[in-house]
């Protein structure tokens, strides 16, 4: 298949796939082909689902304790958005807890 098609059918741009290309980064094997190698086909069979899946992390805040009702309800739409999407959720983080106080986890 060549890597445009492949681009595609996985959701990411040509260009981008590209790139992977180069720096071999590349999730599936490929091959160049043609004169100069220019062509470059990818090894997936036709019947192959997609490589990779979009993933997410999901993170609500609350700024005080009497709001955690409020968080459980933030966390539950986030995580309905991501089932909606097709995401795949892999990493999920809440707080409580101003911003403005300075007392805060760093990332």
């Amino acid at each position: 298949m060549r890597l445009k098609e492949w681009a595609e059918r996985e959701g990411v741009h040509h260009q981008t796939a590209y790139k992977w290309v180069c720096e071999g980064t590349m999730p599936v094997p490929v091959r160049r082909t043609g004169k100069g190698g220019r062509t470059i086909l990818v090894d997936v069979p036709d019947e192959a689902g997609p490589v990779f899946s979009l993933s997410v992390g999901l993170y609500a805040r609350v700024s005080s304790s009497d709001q955690k009702d409020d968080l459980v309800r933030q966390m539950d739409r986030l995580k309905a958005w991501a089932l909606s999407g097709g995401f795949e959720v892999v990493r999920v983080e809440s707080g409580v807890g101003s911003g403005m106080d300075g007392d805060r986890d760093e990332w």
